[in-house]
């Protein structure tokens, strides 16, 4: 899990992120959310192996969510390059980082905000497939985890 989260972290530290165009942000978008979305089948097909499901599953539940903070995270990056207007202050990697969190906690505190319809589209996106991540991705891994344990395997 740690290294996992290490590699998504330092990934996104050296990412080249050039201001990519409204276009290119979307189709960047999709590919992220693809790979999210990979990434979380790899990982209940991994519970339903693993030895100790129930571990498997928190170890998998905190990779999924930090990739897709890193996904919305590089999309807020790219797009206060591409133009300092889309947000109330220019986000370099730990502010847009720190935003993509905000909204996946749904605490908001106000100092970075959306300020053009482009972002916004971004962001309303982001907090609509937070909800689905906290409610659809949580249940499906523990779910599988407990399939599992059920069948006779330990955690």
């Amino acid at each position: 899990m740690v290294i996992g989260v290490a590699v998504l972290l330092g990934v996104y530290a050296v990412a080249p992120v050039e201001s990519l165009g409204r276009i290119a942000e979307g189709v960047w978008l999709v590919l992220g959310l693809l790979a999210v979305a990979a990434v979380f089948v790899w990982q209940i097909r991994a519970i339903v192996k693993a030895d100790y499901p129930g571990l498997r599953a928190v170890e998998s539940c905190v990779v999924t969510v930090t990739l897709f903070l890193v996904v919305f995270a590089l999309i807020y990056l790219s797009l206060s390059n591409s133009n300092r207007a889309n947000f109330s202050e220019n986000l370099d990697r730990v502010s847009a980082f720190y935003f993509a969190v905000t909204l996946l906690a749904t605490v908001g505190f106000g100092d970075i905000s959306a300020r053009t319809d482009v972002a916004r589209i971004f962001v309303t996106l982001q907090m609509l497939l937070d909800l689905t991540l906290i409610v659809v991705v949580v249940k499906a891994i523990f779910g599988s985890a407990r399939t599992v344990l059920k069948s006779g395997k330990q955690s």
